[in-house]
């Protein structure tokens, strides 16, 4: 399926503008704690726990970037990519849908101790794109990349510490609002997101645990566990020649999504391009 003008301009913008800096090196994951400019890809893979004819491509990339204009301010985008793939004895399925992307701004302490960032996903998903439902159960805590003609705008605060030199704690929180642009009467939804990583590096390895979650703030008649999708995460990268490519495995935590995905599988790099 062809993606929409608007995503192929914003995507092309963001990779453009990086590509023309002199040299690169890369980097597992984005740089959390600096601003650097960077470009990447993540590719998610969900694996179900019941008999299903989803076909193995069945996932979601997020290609992302991030220009740095001072050692302290940044501008940073995220494109989503959705597939989903059905194969039965009837049905042949296999269709690729762009998400909405993210464009935010984002500040980061001189101690690098910190980081604010706002920004906002733009409503670019076509409202007919049926792969993105594969992000609801892949990747649920970016739940406005895959809701069409919606706006998320969003502002986050994140902290970094070292209490030991090989250990690296990180914690982040990220109120938003998801708003309705289309002919919806649904009501506009209020939600923080939330998550907290512990990193222990012996080189040239990094290994990690993190916990993360997203809250529905706005649905009163909901309980609490039916607001709130939970997820566990182990992380390990590696540093080999400036070449740093990074995994996870991530367990759902929340019942429901439990229910239909066993695990979530993810592939990251990250180039870190300097001048």
């Amino acid at each position: 399926m062809p993606f929409p003008p608007t995503v192929r301009i914003l995507y092309l913008i963001l990779l453009l503008g990086l590509w023309i800096v002199p040299s690169a090196t890369a980097q597992s994951f984005q740089n959390e704690h600096e601003a650097a400019t960077e470009v990447g890809i993540e590719w998610m893979k969900p694996f179900f726990g019941q008999d299903n004819n989803f076909t193995f491509l069945t996932s979601v990339a997020h290609f992302n970037a991030r220009i740095a204009f001072t050692p302290r301010f940044a501008l940073v985008g995220t494109i989503p990519l959705a597939h989903l793939g059905v194969q039965t004895d009837d049905l042949d399925l296999s269709e690729t849908n762009p998400g909405n992307g993210y464009v935010g701004l984002q500040l980061y302490a001189p101690t690098q101790r910190w980081r604010a960032t706002v920004g906002a996903r733009l409503p670019l998903a076509s409202e007919d794109a049926s792969a993105l439902g594969i992000g609801f159960l892949t990747d649920y805590e970016n739940l406005g990349a895959y809701i069409p003609q919606t706006l998320t705008l969003s502002a986050e605060g994140a902290a970094f510490a070292n209490p030991a030199p090989s250990l690296r704690l990180e914690a982040m929180l990220r109120p938003a609002v998801l708003l309705f642009t289309g002919d919806s009467d649904a009501d506009n939804e209020l939600f923080v997101r939330y998550a907290a990583r512990a990193w222990y590096h012996f080189d040239p390895v990094r290994v990690g645990v993190g916990f993360s979650g997203i809250t529905l703030l706005s649905e009163d008649d909901l309980d609490t566990s039916e607001q709130s999708v939970l997820h566990a995460t182990l992380y390990l990268a590696a540093d080999i020649d400036n070449i740093r490519p990074g995994v996870f495995v991530r367990l759902p935590i929340d019942e429901e999504i439990g229910e239909v995905v066993d695990v979530i599988v993810g592939i990251g790099i990250t180039a870190t391009l300097e001048d």
